[in-house]
């Protein structure tokens, strides 16, 4: 059972723990089969690498300062105990309380391995630890560069001191007083004196100073507000010089406009005028003949309606004349049929019923003539009727069509030149009155530039 504060751990986790923290002698075979050589080498590179003492060097530097030979004999001996020592003090301190000598002379492995398991337990704890560490050294290199500023201003103060008595002592020089004349109460009357002076000297600086620093505040503050009147008064200005160029580009291309002859204007202002008067005359005859042509045009509607109508009746009548002709040509065809018959009867003797055929033919040949009476007439008919239609097209409808063809080339057509000339005329209306308006926004311009040029010369001579 294990009584450790630390969990066993096996072979190949130790191994892979051990490689992380760098100590690269941790094999998983010299681990299973520990040696005494390779265990006190483990040991030494573990040790060296967590507490930082070279225990070989110190013995090294022993065995140089053994002199006979015999006593160079104990070095391996010195080189264990000492091992021994220092391992059973970090064992110690990382749980194990029982590490010997024979863990070094004839380690075993379920020792090795109980001794690594802490080590490896040692190293993560040391690891979950380093954080707070580096929180610690963090605020000690804090504290260590606060001290050292301390100590460069004890330096400084101290420097100052020395300077200060150098002075004191030019002083003294200067004034005639040696020091080493003066003793007791004489002299220390003297350096009073001198020090009140000193003093009320430096409360006079004091005092100018503290005016001639109220002076500078104020005199940054005023160069603040100058600067950033400065800056406003220069964007304003570069605004008003952007507007004066926009007003210019304006100003030349109105001056074309302006350019322009008053009196050819006027005189072709008043042609436009009759023009008007003359097209609104048309006008007044263009809507007589208007309503004329809507006249027209419902007289030709009402006799389009009733040419359908004839049409329509003449459709019925031909669609008779062609029924009757269809029957006409079944009788017909009935006819031959029965003279085939009769032909075939004769041809079979049946002489009896060549009566009864001619009968049949005499009866219906009456009704066959009248049919092509009755459908020569009615044909008669029709062509008397589109003879008229065609004769009423060409002397009434297409006369008025051409009438209306007339109406549209000259009414329609010549209302779109009206309607130009009336959008040309508000154009040059709206023209005018926005170069008197632009004409007005330069003046005003012109005057605000002025008196802001003006404000701005008499601010600046005032700064």
């Amino acid at each position: 059972m294990n009584r450790d504060v630390f969990p066993l751990l096996d072979v190949p986790e130790i191994v892979m723990c051990l490689e992380s923290c760098d100590f690269t002698l941790a094999t998983e075979d010299e681990i299973s089969k520990p040696t005494s050589a390779y265990i006190m080498s483990l040991y030494e590179q573990i040790i060296k690498g967590f507490t930082g003492s070279l225990s070989d060097t110190t013995l090294n530097d022993t065995t140089k300062r053994m002199v006979d030979e015999e006593t160079r004999l104990l070095a391996p001996t010195l080189r264990i105990i000492t091992l021994n020592r220092t391992c059973y003090r970090f064992f110690k301190d990382i749980g194990v309380n029982d590490f010997g000598m024979m863990d070094l002379k004839k380690p075993v492995f379920e020792r090795v391995r109980r001794l690594l398991s802490a080590v490896v337990n040692y190293a993560r704890f040391r690891e979950e630890r380093m954080f707070d560490c580096k929180r610690f050294i963090a605020t000690m290199e804090m504290l260590l560069n606060r001290l050292r500023s301390k100590f460069d201003d004890y330096n400084l103060l101290k420097q100052q001191t020395n300077d200060i008595q150098d002075l004191i002592g030019d002083y003294l020089q200067r004034v005639g007083i040696n020091i080493n004349d003066l003793e007791g109460v004489e002299f220390e009357n003297k350096i009073d004196e001198e020090y009140n002076k000193l003093e009320e000297h430096n409360k006079d600086l004091e005092s100018e100073l503290k005016k001639l620093t109220s002076l500078q505040e104020t005199f940054s503050i005023d160069y603040n507000n100058y600067r950033i009147e400065k800056q406003n008064l220069l964007k304003g200005l570069e605004s008003v010089g952007y507007r004066l160029i926009e007003l210019d580009s304006k100003r030349d291309k109105l001056q074309k406009g302006v350019d322009i002859d008053m009196d050819r204007l006027i005189a072709e202002i008043n042609t436009l005028k009759k023009d008007i008067e003359t097209k609104m005359s048309e006008q007044q005859e263009l809507e007589k003949k208007q309503n004329n042509l809507q006249i027209s045009a419902k007289v030709y509607e009402d006799f389009i309606n009733e040419l359908y109508d004839l049409l329509r009746i003449l459709s019925t009548d031909l669609h008779d004349s062609q029924r009757n002709e269809r029957t006409l040509m079944e009788i017909k065809q009935q006819l031959t049929t029965q003279q085939e018959n009769l032909k075939n009867v004769l041809s079979s003797t049946v002489l009896d019923r060549i009566a009864i055929f001619d009968e049949q033919i005499k009866i219906n040949q009456p009704e066959l003539q009248n049919l092509e009476e009755l459908f020569g007439s009615q044909n008669q008919e029709f062509e008397l009727k589109r003879k008229e239609i065609s004769e009423h097209y060409y002397q009434v409808i297409q006369p008025k069509q051409e009438e209306s063809e007339d109406y549209i080339n000259r009414v329609l057509i010549n209302g779109k030149i009206k309607t130009t000339e009336k959008l040309l005329k508000e154009q040059k209306i709206s023209y005018e009155t926005q170069r008197r308006q632009l004409e007005e926004e330069w003046s005003m311009l012109i005057d605000c530039i002025v008196k802001y040029m003006e404000d701005l010369l008499k601010d600046v001579k005032v700064v």
